[in-house]
């Protein structure tokens, strides 16, 4: 009985084991090539593996997409359920969500500029399939809205519409990633004072924030 059960175990663990080389060289190749670029034949070979595994365990493409765009929101999620859960103030909370999506963004540099190129050559049904499935963890990117908009309603910040103010702090957070080929080469920045540069941003964006929205 005893042998048999650790050969399920070991089952198991070398199950785990393909599963996240799979999904590792998935990552490799949708941000290197976008899912149109993006070949099944090529994930296998990434990750080491005949083609017809890589289709037992994700049976397309689509489904390889769908998993990796869930990855990557599942790193931002706890960050995001933390300040959301918060009792901080408004201002707060949103400097702690820059200074965690800066972070977030730093670990996945190339990111930024898949989902610009994704959102702009594929239907939003490809992402919708990710947001349907996963409701109950986009309700606290709701929910922060939600607290932006009582916030004001409240007298606590500036009478501005929280979308707005969603859009500026993604915006500032978001663009130096995005532009970086240009000012590292307008600028004369290298990869260290780029990382410099960017948690300096943190300090920055929620200064900025701060000063938009206090009340006078």
């Amino acid at each position: 009985m005893l042998t048999k059960w650790l050969n399920y175990l070991d089952k198991m663990l070398e199950t785990l084991s393909t599963e996240e080389k799979i999904l590792a060289a998935a990552r490799a190749e949708f941000l290197e090539k976008g899912y149109n670029g993006a070949r099944m034949e090529s994930i296998a070979r990434r990750a080491d593996i005949n083609k017809a595994l890589l289709h037992y365990y994700f049976r397309s493409k689509e489904r390889l997409f769908e998993e990796v765009f869930a990855y990557f929101f599942n790193q931002l999620l706890p960050a995001l359920r933390i300040v959301v859960e918060s009792e901080a103030p408004i201002l707060d909370k949103i400097e702690q969500f820059v200074h965690h999506y800066i972070d977030f963004i730093k670990r996945n540099p190339d990111l930024p500029v898949f989902m610009l190129h994704e959102l702009r050559t594929n239907p939003i049904e490809r992402f919708q399939l990710v947001i349907d499935n996963k409701q109950a963890d986009f309700a606290y990117v709701r929910m922060f809205i939600m607290q932006i908009a009582m916030a004001a309603g409240n007298g606590e910040i500036r009478q501005v519409p929280p979308i707005h103010i969603a859009l500026n702090v993604l915006s500032m957070c978001v663009f130096p990633f995005v532009a970086k080929p240009l000012l590292t080469h307008v600028f004369g920045i290298d990869e260290p004072s780029f990382n410099d540069l960017m948690e300096e941003r943190k300090v920055v964006v929620s200064a900025f924030v701060r000063r938009a929205l206090a009340k006078d």
